[in-house]
């Protein structure tokens, strides 16, 4: 389960123009991204660079990247006073792989 591992606090997902401010690791791991108010979850993802993948959550002019998911881009910017987030940092891109494989199974 996700939860075996060492999950950073809840955050608040910081505004647009400060999306420097994520918390997140620089290395391979895992985020998990809901809604504050319910803790609906919202979607989680892995990456090589958390940091960096999560300042893409965002659309152009604020995110980063080149991300293919507008929609989700768009639900994030539009509730982003709503949406908070978790990352875990994990050794390799292999075991964020398999966690993020795992969460997604669990959520279905």
């Amino acid at each position: 389960m996700s939860d075996d591992y060492e999950w950073s606090k809840w955050c608040p997902f910081p505004a647009k123009e400060m999306l420097y401010d994520i918390d997140a690791p620089i290395g391979p791991g895992v985020y998990e991204i809901r809604l504050a108010n319910n803790s609906e979850p919202v979607y989680c993802g892995k990456s090589k660079t958390v940091s960096t993948r999560m300042q893409s959550l965002l659309p152009k002019p604020w995110g980063k990247g080149t991300r293919n998911n507008a929609g989700l881009r768009s639900f994030i910017l539009e509730n982003i006073e709503k949406i908070e987030y978790r990352t875990v940092s994990l050794s390799t891109d292999w075991e964020a792989q398999q966690l993020e494989t795992m969460m997604k199974q669990n959520r279905r």
